[in-house]
This record gives structure tokens, sequence and C-alpha cells, in this order.
């Protein structure tokens, strides 16, 4: 039942996005910063305005996030060097096993699971997510020669940071919003989730995963397999429990970023691979997210 309920919908909308990624020209940049830039905040800012989730929460989640982003990198870095990849071949790697799908495909998954109560809770660690990939992510695609400066530059021109802050500011201050303003708000945010999962097909239909296939299913093992096992831990370690602890380990068994193919492509680091990382997880999820979902439920 929870597969068809959760699992099989996810799936419809990638595929759909995928089937029309294949039969018609899309501009992904563009569709890509509509949902970084408006939709993802717009949610971000909704959720925390209504739901008033406190301070600690959020420290927290977004601890766990760094947490889980750092040691799936060191155990990649240990096994890209057990393989002796070269290194455009081991950042590919690294970044592939480290950045995970929260958004374009792990809203939709939560959103099917837990409703609007576990969306508050995903829409936080999105946005972490999004600082870690837009600091960390690029410092390691970069192999650390991008100038600090501009790296902190980027990370403050993202309004989900700020859609953050305001949500929590004005809905713990109980700030009366006007429908006029709040409903536009609520309408983006909504979307937000079904586009993100579009988007998804409409990138893997772009991808190609004839070439690194071992190495794409490696990566796949580290994702599906280690990540939620490390994250069961850690968030037992943090003291999550209930809802939260259930919502965020099913976010850190999402396939890989389709951001670290993007990464891998901008620093020159093995895209192919990347790409061959996304679609190859993205495909074995259907399992694996279904053995969990089955877990979570009993």
């Amino acid at each position: 039942m929870i597969i068809w309920e959760v699992i099989v919908p996810t799936f419809l909308i990638v595929f759909l996005g995928y089937a029309a990624g294949r039969a018609a020209s899309f501009d992904l940049r563009s569709l890509s910063n509509l949902t970084l830039y408006v939709l993802t905040p717009s949610l971000v800012f909704h959720r925390l305005y209504v739901s008033r989730l406190d301070a600690g929460m959020i420290g927290r989640i977004a601890a766990y996030s760094g947490a889980i982003v750092a040691a799936m990198y060191l155990v990649s870095a240990a096994v890209s060097g057990w393989f002796k990849l070269r290194e455009q071949d081991a950042v590919a790697f690294r970044l592939a096993s480290a950045l995970f799908n929260v958004g374009n495909m792990g809203l939709q998954v939560v959103v099917f699971a837990f409703g609007e109560q576990g969306l508050t809770y995903a829409a936080v660690m999105v946005v972490c997510h999004v600082l870690l990939t837009n600091t960390v992510g690029v410092f390691v695609a970069a192999r650390a020669s991008l100038d600090r400066r501009q790296a902190l530059r980027q990370v403050f021109a993202l309004p989900a940071v700020y859609a953050i802050a305001l949500g929590f500011l004005l809905g713990h201050a109980r700030v009366p919003l006007p429908p006029t303003l709040l409903r536009p708000v609520e309408l983006l945010g909504n979307a937000a989730i079904p586009v993100n999962t579009a988007l998804l097909g409409l990138q893997l239909s772009r991808s190609r995963a004839a070439e690194n296939v071992r190495l794409a299913a490696v990566v796949a093992g580290l994702r599906l397999l280690l990540a939620p096992a490390l994250g069961a831990i850690l968030l037992r370690l943090m003291g999550f429990s209930g809802l939260p602890l259930r919502v965020l380990l099913l976010q850190t068994a999402m396939p890989s970023a389709v951001y670290s193919s993007i990464l891998s492509q901008r620093y020159e680091a093995n895209a192919a691979l990347a790409s061959a990382a996304v679609l190859v997880s993205t495909l074995l999820s259907a399992l694996s997210l279904s053995a969990l979902l089955l877990l979570l439920a009993g």
C-alpha cells in the first residue's frame, strides 16, 4: 500500500518530466533558477510562518545536515582512494556520494508519506542542503581553488536563507499577514514540490548511464544503503525521535543530487560519471525507498 501511495506517484511525476524532456526542448537553467529563487523560498517561508518551528529544531536540522554530508564525503573519499581514481573521477564520485536529492525528489516523497506535518522539517533540510551544496560542494568541485569571498557571496545571494529567517521571525512574533500576500506565497510554495520532481525527470532525460556503470553502482550503494544507515545512527545520537527522525532519515536515503553532475560539468570533473550515478541511484531508489518506508511504517 505504501509503495502505491508514495513511490509510484513520485516516480510517475519523474517519468512525465523525463518523457517531456525527450519530446521537447526545455531551458533547464531557467527552470532551475525558478525553483531556486522563487518556488523553494516561498515554500520555506510559508511552512516556517504557519508552523512556528522553534529555533532549536532548525539548528539541530542544520547540524545534522552538515554532519551527514561530511560523513558521506569522508567515506566516499576513502572509497575513491581505495579504487585509485584519477582526480577528475574522484571529485565526481565524492560529489555524487555526498550530495543527495532532498529537493527535487525528497520533498515529494515526504509529502506523500507524511503529509503537511512532515513538510516543515523537510523544507528546512532542503535549505540547509542547498547552502552546503553552494559552499562545500563548490569548494570540492573546484578542488578548493575557489575564492572564499566568492563562495560566501553565493550563499548570501540565495533567497531561501532570508526566507528561513523571515518566516521564523514573523511566525514567532505572530505578525498577521494579509491574505493578498500570504496566499500567493502559499501557492508558489505548493508549486515547488511537483515542479522540482518533474524537473528531476527533465534533467535525467539528458543523463548518460552507458558510461561508468560500475562506479555509478558503487555510488548508488553508498547513497541508498550506507547513507541511511549512518543517518539513523547520527539522528539517534543527536536526540531526534518521532516524526522529525523519520522525515530526516527518509531525506537522507534519497539518490544522488542532480547538482553533483552540474558541478562536475562546471569544474571539469567527470560529469559523465556524476550523471550516471544520478540516473542509476534514482532508478534503484524505487526499491530502497520502498523498503525504508515499510520499515518506518512498522
